[in-house]
């Protein structure tokens, strides 16, 4: 490996030369232990990994909440019913504090409402019926309210007027489609016969699993199925009506299972598989679909990871390009070889090209989760086997230079508003990003979302663009990073986005 060593050293030295990112050697592509921590390259080149913590909960579910710590349940040690026992972890402290849910939520979904809470609804079984509302700010639970289906594996989607959609899951009247409303805290059916309401069978569509869903600018909803099926949809919640789109290349006219993550207005990556069968179903496939304003949406493939994986994360950090971590493997990995797949790989937008770095110590498949930070750190967490730990990962950008420092920025952003954010370092900011709290399951965060605002530099400040609409920017709690010229990201300060509202208070 010695070789190997001075060939990275190599890398980092010429970097600033390398004007796109490129694939690095993905060998080796199995272990028959971890990776030691940290040993491969300069963490300019391959990131920090620090050690692995213990939280004491499988975090198949994990919330980062506008108070800066992570709500996180799952399967628990000491025989909790799954999807009941919790834990609140603060990722400056590792404290760890015991939280109880009031309802079964394993294998449900969840998202942050405007006001900073979080719902979670469905779960358990063939689908649970329940939603419940969490305040990280007072650490209280509302009541349970009912869901009009039963939802086991839904996606519920932050909408740009504050309420909630979700249309997946599978469970008892689980293909109609519905909307929370937090002002009344109710849900109700879509698609419903104006002469007998009582029959919500107009917008009915299967969609399964943690349907990849998102909210566009022109207001319609994207509807990617997480199972292995020809066609996306759009929805109109003007009319309430799907439309099926045609799409689906390769793999025998299908698009495979994968993780995905809606990185730019319009845009969806998909990388590595999805699958819960074995990990013979590895890929390192990768592809984007595109939602033009109005239009069908496209496919096409684009350069493949260094690495197959299935149940692979993906998360966007704060400079806008996406990490994945995690999967498992299968050949060339056998006998007593380790096919699981420590290497994350980094997704630069701009060149839709891959760059290998530094692994991971514990192996993140299966029920793994993986979120943003603050500090534009990530976290990943869970897995097989009940693993309650957890490990933070500095990406090489927090290595490249000094950070910008905020030392005044509003809590507050309106849309269509201009608003001002102090810092000694405005010379070199080159970006000004808001990037939504994440809600991470099942190779899924819900809701991830990055909005790029317009900004010009004065003395002592950046006078910033807000958001041009609610459906760039779904009201709630976000994180808002300077990013500097060397392309590294201040610590964030949370701002929440309101809802636009053309006529005042």
């Amino acid at each position: 490996m010695q070789h190997r060593r001075i060939a990275r050293v190599v890398v980092a030295v010429l970097l600033a030369a390398a004007p796109a990112a490129a694939h690095r050697s993905s060998s080796p592509q199995c272990f028959t232990d971890p990776p030691p921590r940290n040993s491969e390259g300069p963490p300019e080149v391959d990131g920090y990994w620090e050690e692995i913590v213990d939280l004491g909960q499988q975090a198949i579910h994990a919330i980062h909440l506008p108070t800066g710590k992570l709500l996180v349940w799952g399967y628990n040690v000491g025989g909790v019913d799954p999807g009941i026992g919790g834990k609140i972890y603060d990722p400056e402290t590792n404290a760890v504090t015991d939280i109880t849910l009031p309802t079964t939520s394993f294998c449900g979904g969840h998202t942050h409402l405007p006001d900073g809470k979080i719902i979670i609804a469905g779960g358990l079984g063939r689908g649970a019926t329940n939603s419940v509302t969490y305040d990280p700010f007072t650490d209280a639970w509302g009541p349970v309210v009912p869901l009009y289906a039963g939802r086991y594996y839904p996606t519920l989607t932050a909408l740009a007027d504050g309420r909630v959609f979700t249309a997946s899951g599978t469970g008892q009247r689980s293909s109609t489609p519905e909307i929370y409303d937090p002002t009344t805290s109710t849900w109700s059916p879509l698609g419903c016969d104006p002469a007998n309401p009582t029959i919500c069978r107009n917008a009915r569509l299967r969609l399964h699993f943690y349907t990849r869903t998102s909210q566009a600018p022109d207001g319609r909803l994207f509807a990617v199925p997480a199972s292995r099926l020809l066609y996306a949809y759009t929805f109109d919640l003007d009319t309430e009506t799907w439309t099926q789109h045609n799409i689906g290349t390769g793999n025998n006219g299908k698009m495979i299972p994968a993780p995905a993550v809606y990185y730019a207005p319009g845009k969806m990556l998909r990388a590595g598989a999805d699958f819960y069968a074995p990990a013979t179903k590895a890929t390192a496939e990768a592809s984007i679909v595109e939602f033009p304003d109005s239009l069908a949406p496209t496919y096409r493939t684009i350069t493949p990871m260094a690495y197959a994986r299935n149940r692979n994360n993906m998360t966007i950090l704060a400079d806008g390009t996406v990490l994945v971590t995690g999967g498992i493997r299968d050949a060339p990995c056998a006998g007593p070889a380790d096919p699981h797949v420590y290497h994350p790989e980094l997704f630069d937008p701009a060149t839709e090209t891959w760059e290998t770095l530094g692994p991971m110590q514990q192996d993140r498949v299966y029920h793994s989760t993986a979120l943003l930070l603050r500090d534009g750190s990530i976290i990943v967490a869970g897995g097989e086997l009940k693993h309650t730990t957890a490990q933070i990962f500095r990406p090489p950008y927090l290595f490249k230079g000094p950070r910008p420092v905020i030392t005044s920025a509003p809590t507050d952003i309106e849309v269509e508003q201009s608003f001002d954010v102090f810092t000694p370092d405005a010379a070199s900011v080159a970006q000004v990003n808001l990037l939504r709290l994440g809600a991470s399951t099942h190779a899924y965060d819900e809701n991830q979302r990055i909005v790029r605002l317009p900004f010009v530099a004065g003395v002592g400040k950046v006078t910033v663009d807000g958001p041009p609409s609610n459906y760039d920017a779904p009201p709630g709690y976000y994180m808002l990073f300077l990013i500097s010229d060397l392309g590294v990201p201040s610590v964030s300060t949370y701002a929440k986005v309101g809802i636009y509202n053309p006529y005042g208070p």
